[in-house]
């Protein structure tokens, strides 16, 4: 089976679930430091060593993107500068799974209760780490050689 055949589509993110997240995203950015403290422990249980390197602040992550994640090229441009800093600092395509699951920790230890807003903060997460992915880890991206 060819490789482009196998590869999982990720749906589409709606209009209802982009106003969802930006409905709840004060909520999020409203204490950043303890989003960020919260980000950094959910982390350091998935990816310990991405822990102590991670060179962003997840509530800008969130805003920045999050502002832009209906226009593809203008998400691909906030988020393809760290996502070259991460493969440069070694990160594997991997790393992006820790990262998902500690974002959704934050945002569901800030928001908890409300399946459908997770839900749609689950999509718009996987589609900003999707960009990112795809930017510094396609064949078209630079080659540096990444940590074991």
């Amino acid at each position: 089976m060819p490789l482009a055949a196998t590869q999982i589509t990720p749906a589409p993110i709606t209009p209802l679930q982009i106003a969802l997240v930006n409905a709840t995203l004060p909520r999020l950015t409203c204490r950043p430091e303890q989003s960020a403290m919260a980000f950094r422990m959910h982390l350091a249980r998935y990816a310990p060593t991405l822990t102590r390197s991670a060179p962003f602040s997840p509530v800008a992550l969130l805003s920045d993107a999050i502002a832009v994640i209906d226009a593809p090229d203008a998400l691909l441009a906030r988020v393809a500068p760290l996502a070259h800093t991460l493969r440069a600092l070694g990160m594997s395509p991997r790393g992006y799974m820790a990262l998902h699951a500690a974002l959704m920790d934050m945002v569901s230890g800030h928001l908890a209760g409300d399946l459908e807003v997770e839900e749609a903060y689950s999509d718009v997460i996987g589609q900003i780490l999707a960009t990112m992915l795809a930017e510094a880890h396609s064949p078209r991206a630079r080659a540096i050689p990444l940590v074991a």
